[in-house]
């Protein structure tokens, strides 16, 4: 039976939003223990709404369930903060008619654009989301804010923004935009099906991931294109501060993923971030882009087996155009000789790259406070203190201390005694 548990048509202003949270003291826990489609909390077509404070929990179904949603008629002005999400779950099955949605929000009017979302501190575990993802807002969604939040543990891709895939055809309405992902705890998205990130942008445009933690998953942080739209292709995309740490499988990736199936990226800023021990394929993969700056960044390995930098041999050179490496720390042990990169199943040594690709590298231990306890803040003896460029709009580190362009340190984390 299909139903929704709560369906909102709540209408506030600006000046008086609708509030929907838990009395003081009493605990309030939203569940649909039977039922495929249920869904917990449909916002229908609210505008000016808080949802705070509130459990959704145990939605348990074989094929869908769904948590917080809303449809395609250009909700706004949504606050969702401090609410805790689990057990929502549908088959593990590999069959994409499987999903269980944890906060989904989907555009698909053309005029009428879901719009100014703050979703901050929700804890969003252990969960099965089958081919869903746990946070995601595609389609026509504009002037969104992903803040604070802890996902754990459930089962496929963390945080998507996303779009192209025909909500709104032929439109850069079908494209969620001018989007913030910051200071989220994303952990363990590992997908049965397909490589899972624990954040993703596909299809979207103008987002901005920073001061991110995205670990213990089978990817990092993804920045592609899925669907070949040249006219609306995900540009705009900026990765800095970010810590992204023991992926089995790879760090930040950005670009189409197949020539004939997927498209390019564009003007995308990799800039200070941390990335450590991310598997066999390369703390960062770039491919089918046109326009990216990676600067500043600290690549660690631990395995002098595993890659650096890395660029499938699927993909050819001529479809990587207007790539620039500039400053970034290598490592992965202590003879750079050692080190590997793989540009297009080209492997080449740590002193080609520096003389064809990044004439400002460096390859030393960046000497981390506490690596065996996942603390990847600089020791003081670290020579990666103010060997940053300048770059911009790099104004805070990823614990929120201020930095100074002209003596930035490397990495997601700067120094302070």
């Amino acid at each position: 039976m299909r139903q929704t548990y709560f369906y909102a048509l709540a209408q506030g202003n600006k000046d008086n939003y609708v509030t929907v949270t838990n009395y003081p003291g009493e605990t309030v826990k939203i569940s649909e223990p039977n039922g495929d489609g249920t869904g917990l909390f449909h916002l229908g077509t609210s505008n000016y709404v808080i949802i705070e404070g509130l459990i959704f929990c145990d939605n348990v179904a074989t094929k869908t369930v769904k948590g917080l949603t809303a449809g395609g008629d250009g909700v706004n002005h949504i606050i969702i903060k401090n609410n805790e999400f689990y057990n929502i779950r549908c088959s593990a099955k590999a069959n994409e008619s499987n999903n269980g949605p944890i906060i989904n929000f989907r555009g698909t009017k053309a005029g009428k654009p879901h719009s100014n979302f703050f979703v901050y501190n929700n804890n969003i575990h252990d969960c099965t989301t089958g081919w869903s993802e746990a946070l995601t807002f595609v389609g026509n969604c504009e002037y969104i804010n992903v803040i604070g939040n802890t996902i754990k543990d459930t089962g496929n891709i963390g945080i998507d923004i996303a779009g192209n895939w025909n909500d709104i055809k032929n439109s850069a309405e079908d494209q969620a935009r001018y989007v913030v992902v910051r200071g989220n705890d994303v952990s363990e998205c590992n997908s049965p099906y397909a490589r899972s990130y624990a954040l993703y942008c596909d299809g979207a445009r103008d987002v901005i991931f920073e001061n991110n933690k995205a670990y213990a998953s089978q990817g990092g942080l993804e920045v592609g294109s899925e669907n070949i739209k040249p006219d609306y292709p995900v540009k705009n995309i900026v990765i800095r501060n970010n810590l992204i740490y023991d992926n089995s499988q790879k760090g930040i990736t950005v670009g189409g993923y197949n020539i004939t199936k997927a498209g390019v990226v564009h003007n995308v800023e990799i800039y200070n971030n941390t990335v450590v021990n991310n598997g066999t394929e390369g703390e960062i993969s770039i491919t089918m882009v046109e326009g990216v700056k990676v600067y500043n960044n600290i690549l660690y390995s631990s395995n002098e087996e595993q890659y650096l930098l890395y660029r499938s041999s699927a993909i050819p050179e001529s479809y990587v155009k207007d790539v620039v490496y500039n400053n970034n720390l290598y490592y992965s042990g202590s003879n750079q000789q050692n080190a590997k990169f793989n540009f297009g199943g080209t492997v080449i040594t740590y002193d080609t790259l520096k003389t064809s690709y990044d004439a400002n590298a460096m390859y030393f231990n960046p000497q981390f406070k506490n690596p065996t306890e996942s603390d990847y803040t600089l020791a003081a003896a670290s020579e990666a203190i103010d060997k940053g460029v300048a770059v911009e709009n790099v104004l805070y580190d990823l614990l929120r201390h201020t930095r100074v362009n002209a003596t930035i340190d490397l990495g997601c984390y700067e120094y302070f005694a």
